[in-house]
């Protein structure tokens, strides 16, 4: 084997730990009236009723409800290729009160075209005063903490998310799932036991706000975003949430209990697991050994 085969060897290794495609993930990439992925739209609003069969009240919707969304391409616009790019979004609460321990909990997962993905909890109705709402009918962290999880079929590194609307303020925490059990089990995870469980906290962004994209791992000099390698197929975003102070990734200050956002769009590129990686790099050194360790050829 030639020494330049070694080398590109070595250098896909070391790629595969980079960009394999930028994706977009949004609930109006894929939301159809038909389909039975985020079915049906309601009224002037724009809201759709996330896997209803019928075209009625939003109310009605179940708890623990899901929306699958297929990616589309960052630069070209166009869907990719599904399922490979597809994310199955769910949404969450601090709600279940469990002999005396708050744990997270299914809840109704609802949505704007225009503004993105909100969450109506199950203590709507017995604790949570105004909850489902506006403005508690977005993701908030007003009495309860609100979360939205984007369950991808591939390990991805987000590196942008965009809110499609708020009210108040606008503090968010990004959770990346890195256990060892899989799928992870939100409903058996105490509130304040996201680290412990196999979550790892990324940041809290502060001030988020509506008007640009928040770049996970932060922004260049010229204003570009930074690279975020971190990847996982598991992302949960949640309302700030104090438990998990400090950690602060951007400008801003953290204030609990007074935000309500939306989640429009969610951006991140298609990983290589580690292993896979691994298991590249070590192919690639494997044959430079054997190519040092080759016999001279001998002229006749």
């Amino acid at each position: 084997m030639k020494l330049t085969h070694v080398a590109a060897l070595f250098a896909l290794a070391l790629a595969s730990a980079g960009t394999l495609a930028a994706t977009n993930w949004s609930l109006g990439s894929s939301a159809s009236s038909t389909g039975v992925d985020c079915n049906y739209r309601s009224g002037s609003s724009g809201e759709i009723e996330i896997n209803k069969s019928t075209n009625t009240s939003a109310a009605t919707l179940a708890h623990g409800n899901t929306c699958r969304i297929q990616g589309r391409d960052a630069v070209t616009g166009n869907l990719t290729a599904a399922p490979n790019d597809n994310a199955m979004v769910s949404a969450w609460s601090t709600t279940n009160q469990a002999g005396g321990t708050t744990y997270w909990e299914d809840a109704k997962l609802k949505g704007w075209l225009n503004s993105g993905f909100g969450v109506t909890n199950r203590d709507a109705s017995s604790g949570d005063a105004n909850e489902g709402n506006s403005p508690e009918h977005a993701v908030d962290n007003d009495q309860r903490t609100d979360g939205v999880l984007y369950t991808f079929t591939q390990n991805i590194a987000l590196q942008t998310l965009r809110l499609g609307w708020s009210s108040n303020d606008t503090d968010l925490a990004v959770f990346r799932f890195v256990g060892a059990g899989l799928p992870p089990q939100l409903s058996t995870t105490t509130a304040g036991g996201l680290i412990s469980a196999g979550w790892e906290h990324v940041g809290n962004y502060a001030d988020v706000g509506t008007s640009a994209s928040l770049c996970l791992a932060g922004r260049n000099s010229n204003g570009t975003c930074k690279t975020n390698q971190a990847a996982s197929s598991w992302w949960l975003i949640t309302a700030y949430n104090p438990t998990y102070g400090g950690n602060l990734k951007n400008t801003g200050t953290l204030n609990a209990c007074n935000d309500y956002f939306k989640l429009l769009t969610v951006s991140g590129d298609n990983k290589v697991s580690e292993p896979a990686a691994l298991a590249l790099a070590g192919f690639g050194l494997f044959f430079a050994v054997r190519w040092r360790r080759r016999p001279a050829s001998v002229n006749a």
